[in-house]
Parts: structure tokens; sequence; C-alpha cells
């Protein structure tokens, strides 16, 4: 098993969690730690299946979905070097709905989610790191409802890009018109008449999934006021 010494954990502290975590708390799972690649259109968990890890982004970005049905699932949170992928495996009760999908590709650190779940019970400071992490990720679903009610298309996809490109390491973003559909909710229709309306703007470039950020600051102006809150309020 590909595990990590202590001297690899300032690599680590790049996912802004981790960096908040009791000093003793990362010396103890620091051993268990393994890095893993994020490549873009993988599931790291599905809907209804026990996930064993729980992993800490460095690079990248990770879209969490609630799945109602086969057909039938929305995005509630997405998940950079901020925070966590799979904190629900922390929680005793039934297995959560939820599933995982990589936007943007990037790398993590992987743990055995046993080990967090038992410094969690142990550490009361640790508590109030995770608290405070969640209580912001509820705060980010309720406004992500809110953005996908009442603005529109066009509003949406120029945030959702903005906040890709900010986890992305260059300008340049390979997405499909079907990842970005499913992020947003909508047809894929939708997203070719947004998209081609931006183009034609000269704010991006897109072409066969390749997106280029030509006006970041018109993106800007282009997009709605939803400022998903990537901060760690602690």
């Amino acid at each position: 098993m590909d595990m990590p010494n202590l001297n690899s954990e300032p690599k680590l502290i790049a996912n802004q969690l981790w960096g908040a975590m009791p000093h003793r708390v990362r010396q103890r799972l620091a051993p268990f730690l393994k890095r893993v690649p994020l490549t873009s259109g993988t599931e790291l968990t599905e809907a209804g299946k026990k996930c064993c890890f729980v992993y800490f982004p460095t690079h990248g970005q990770v879209t969490i979905f609630y799945v109602m049905s086969p057909k039938y699932e929305v995005v509630i949170a997405s998940v950079g070097k901020e925070g966590i992928v799979g904190a629900c495996t922390l929680v005793e009760g039934p297995v959560f709905k939820l599933r995982s999908l990589v936007n943007v590709s990037g790398s993590a650190y992987r743990l055995p989610s046993s080990l967090l779940k038992t410094e969690l019970v142990q550490n009361t400071q640790l508590q109030s790191v995770f608290l405070s992490y969640l209580h912001q990720r509820m705060l980010d679903a309720s406004q992500m409802a809110l953005c996908n009610r009442f603005h529109t298309i066009e509003q949406q996809l120029s945030r959702f890009l903005l906040s890709v490109s900010t986890a992305a390491p260059a300008q340049h973003i390979f997405l499909t018109q079907e990842l970005i559909a499913k992020n947003l909710g909508v047809r894929r229709e939708g997203v070719t008449l947004a998209a081609s309306k931006l183009q034609r703007l000269g704010v991006i470039c897109y072409h066969r999934g390749h997106i280029h950020i030509l006006n970041r600051e018109h993106l800007s102006q282009c997009a709605c006021e939803c400022d998903f809150d990537a901060s760690l309020p602690i």
C-alpha cells in the first residue's frame, strides 16, 4: 500500500479542511493516507452504496448529486480543496442516496472513513471543525436551490464556469455538454444555447467540450450574484 510519511503532509495542507484539523489528529491519520488521481467524469461514490473512504481534494473539483431515481438527480454541492468528499460515511444511519462525480481533473488524498470517524468521536475540537464545515455546506446547498429556481441558464452557466475555472490549473477546461447539463440540472439544449450566446459575446471559446475563458471579467458580469463560499468559517 502506498503510504506517505509525515514529510508529505505539508502538500496535503493545500486542502483547507485537513489543515484546520488538530495537528495531533493529522499526525495520527497521515500514515493511512493515499494519494489518488481525480479524473473528469469518474464516480468516486455511488448512490445507495456504502463507501469505506473519504477524499480530501488538493486539486480539481467534485460534484455531489442527490439521486431520487435513475432518471432524476440534483446537484447539492461542489467540493474542491476546501472540503471533503464522503462526509456522509461519518454519520450513523441508512446509506445516503448520494453520488460524487469528478468535474475537474486533479488529485486527492484518500483515507479510510472508519479512522476519521473514530477521531471524531474522541475529539471535540475536531467535531467543531467539521460542524463549521457542514454548516457552510448547508448554506451553499440552500443558495444553490435558489439559484437553480430563479436565475437563467446563461447566468448559471457563467457562474458554474467561474467556479470550475477556479479549480482548474489553467483557463482551459474540458467539460462535455452532458456533464454541464447534469451540474446545472437542465437539458443539453439549454446548455448549447447559453454557451453559444457566451461565445458570440466573445466571453468563451467552446468546441467539442474544450472551453477557453477569453474574458473572465465579462464572464463575471454575465453570472448571477451567487457566490458559494469555499472558505471554512473558523
